[in-house]
């Protein structure tokens, strides 16, 4: 039987900068998933990340919360970027991580992250929702990213917003899904609030 891949590479061209992209990742001794384990694999996700993430400079604020749910004791970790050039009424933009529900963190997005915060002057809020896994709820990010909005839209001013603080959410990838999973779930009257960023 004839090898599917060899075909396809005989009638298609790589783009230069994916082809510069994949020697970088094997110069960085970047492993193929399908020679990974589940938690080999994220870990790799997460050091890539950060290792290709660089670093910006941020004029603002970083700092942690906590917000409450029922569906973890110690609650769900979130960070604010708050930077110094917003507005006095700031808008607050909620954001998920994408990652397919199984990979990569709020510190992977770090970076992408403080250049949203510093170019809109908009206060990010970045959810460290449960990823799946054999043990997890399959319904845990899900949940998570629920229960935080609900939070922040009687909070706003727990990150650094004002009650009439507009809240966008959105997110990359699967971060885009549980963003679209919100606005579907907080139906009115907390919907009126949303602009949803994919």
């Amino acid at each position: 039987m004839a090898d599917p891949w060899a075909e396809i590479a005989q009638t298609h061209t790589v783009h230069q900068e994916s082809h510069d992209f994949v020697e970088k990742l094997n110069a960085m001794g970047a492993k193929r998933m399908a020679d990974l384990t589940p938690d080999g694999a994220k870990k790799q996700f997460k050091e890539l990340a950060l290792k290709l993430s660089g670093e910006i400079e941020f004029d603002g604020e970083v700092f942690e919360v906590n917000i409450p749910s029922p569906n973890s004791p110690e609650g769900i970790p979130a960070t604010i970027y708050k930077p110094s050039s917003r507005p006095e009424t700031p808008a607050i933009f909620l954001y998920f991580h994408g990652g397919a529900l199984v990979f990569f963190s709020r510190r992977s997005h770090e970076t992408c992250l403080k250049t949203i915060a510093r170019d809109s002057g908009a206060i990010v809020v970045s959810v460290e929702y449960r990823l799946l896994g054999e043990e997890v709820d399959p319904l845990a990010p899900f949940d998570d990213v629920v229960q935080a909005a609900k939070w922040l839209l009687e909070n706003k001013e727990a990150v650094g917003g004002r009650p009439e603080s507009k809240v966008g959410v959105g997110g990359d990838s699967s971060g885009g899904q549980l963003a679209i999973c919100v606005t579907n779930d907080l139906k009115q009257p907390a919907a009126k609030w949303f602009t949803t960023f994919l």
